[in-house]
């Protein structure tokens, strides 16, 4: 008998029932599809059969927050204490004293962001919690852990505290959100040697040779690179499907065509794209950008792009209206009309229902709520401004105090609900698929009738085609890798 708070859908019973007392598990669920729940029943059998006494889960800000005060009151049937956000902050004997709270009875509850869980103070109280009760580490969106151990404090401590725990648990909708390279480190904090152990596969290169198609190149030499260096350039992956068969035996995997055969269907995303033409100063800017990674203000000032990422960054903010002229940020506003703000702004007047508004840049986002306030349209602006707290602009929009969301997808696009906006509008995107995908979720709910539209703005012949087909390249490979029906998207 399954003691559950709440009323489980049949496939978070079938998961309970199944796996619920491993010691090791994953959850690649889609976006929406009850994982929190399904952990928190899952610590519940646990505690009921092998004594298990705590959770700690971390979690990207403020996702951490929503397991404090939403998930765990909401789900848990145990006598549980002391559900603790630790933040990176606060001082060592604030974290004893919060901590012993925590262990003054019941199942304790810790939540940590991945930020907090690198540093000294919080890697020492995660350990502690650990080794001082039988705790289930679970890492909360752990394609956050997809980076080396020797480029990540985040990987790496989050694979040495793995070791401490009695259970260990993964939860994400976007497994492989850059391909398959991105499974690595999430299995390996799931079962400690599990590529070379079950498979052979003793380092991450081998397991990349084995999945990405590769190509060694030389390069020439010479500024910004002085002296000729080979490496490796990525032309595409392979073997998607084995990927999946090798995982399973520890994960499950629910997507949006398991929900609708379940009844939980999210609503259909309509995707479309809303082109314009940059002005003409912005296309003379663009073009020598583009054809010679250098451009001459008319202030006089140049910027340097010779690298092809800073390169990409300098073009896209060409058709946004300004241009970086230095590596701390500055900006210089181009002359002449503004086409990319101009739709957005006719976007937005035009709109009768709640909207959010995604955009890459800050500087696009204090255009628009300056513009928004001017005009006495009510926004909401999450983006990790210091004057707006993300939570609490959430809850504005959500309880119908904001008609608009100004939003940056790396600080908004994880565990908040703006399912209230029936439109998302992507001003600008970037190379990121797991910031899009999360993104595009947030307007989805199970049960939320009609559809949400999805939509693009671009600017005809420049950078913004390139990022969507890669976006669109990314979602084929995930959509290989989860099972799902690949409709049209991104237009």
């Amino acid at each position: 008998m399954i003691h559950t708070k709440t009323e489980p859908r049949p496939y978070q019973l079938d998961e309970v029932v199944a796996h619920g007392g491993d010691v090791a598990r994953g959850l690649l669920w889609t976006m929406r599809s009850g994982k929190s729940k399904t952990t928190i029943d899952r610590a519940t059998r646990l505690q009921n059969e092998v004594g298990l006494e705590g959770q700690l889960v971390v979690a990207p800000n403020p996702v951490q927050l929503n397991w404090v005060l939403e998930e765990w009151p909401a789900h848990s049937p145990l006598d549980w204490a002391g559900a603790v956000h630790v933040n990176s902050r606060v001082g060592s004997n604030v974290y004893r004293a919060e901590l012993e709270c925590v262990n003054a009875a019941g199942f304790g509850v810790l939540a940590m962001t991945y930020e907090s869980l690198w540093t000294p103070k919080g890697f020492e109280i995660a350990k502690w919690f650990l080794s001082s009760r039988r705790a289930m580490m679970t890492l909360d969106e752990s394609h956050k852990i997809k980076t080396s151990p020797r480029k990540s404090n985040r990987t790496k401590a989050a694979l040495q505290l793995g070791r401490f725990a009695a259970a260990r648990e993964i939860l994400t909708g976007t497994f492989i959100p850059n391909g398959p390279p991105d499974a690595y480190y999430q299995m390996e904090f799931l079962e400690p040697g599990f590529w070379r152990e079950r498979y052979g596969i003793g380092t991450f290169t081998a397991f990349k040779r084995r999945y990405v198609r590769l190509k060694r190149i030389t390069s020439k030499g010479g500024s910004p690179l002085p002296r000729r260096k080979q490496f490796d350039i990525t032309l595409g992956y392979r073997r998607v499907e084995e990927l999946w068969d090798r995982v399973k035996p520890l994960c499950s995997r629910i997507t949006n065509d398991d929900l609708k055969r379940f009844g939980h269907a999210l609503p259909e995303k309509v995707y479309s794209t809303r082109s314009f033409e940059m002005s003409a100063e912005q296309r003379r800017h663009y073009n020598e950008l583009r054809d010679e990674c250098l451009t001459q203000l008319e202030s006089g000032e140049r910027v340097i792009a010779t690298m092809p990422a800073v390169n990409l960054l300098r073009l896209q903010q060409i058709t946004c209206g300004y241009v970086g002229t230095g590596e701390a940020g500055e900006c210089t506003e181009l002359p002449g009309p503004n086409p990319r703000f101009d739709l957005l702004c006719e976007l937005v007047e035009s709109s009768d229902v709640p909207l959010i508004v995604w955009a890459r840049f800050r500087r696009d986002i204090d255009r628009a709520s300056e513009w928004a306030e001017a005009r006495g349209i009510p926004f909401a602006r999450i983006d990790g401004h210091p004057d707006y707290d993300n939570w609490e602009e959430k809850e504005k929009f959500q309880r119908g105090d904001a008609h608009v969301v100004f939003a940056n997808p790396a600080a908004g696009a994880h565990g908040i609900r703006l399912d209230r906006a029936d439109v998302a509008i992507y001003y600008s995107n970037s190379f990121n698929f797991e910031q899009r995908d999360q993104s595009e979720a947030r307007v989805l709910n199970v049960g939320k009738p009609g559809m949400v539209q999805i939509i693009d703005l671009a600017a005809v012949g420049t950078v913004d085609r390139r990022i969507t087909a890669n976006l669109r390249e990314k979602r084929e490979v995930f959509a290989r890798f989860s099972g799902e029906t690949l409709k049209e998207w991104l237009g």
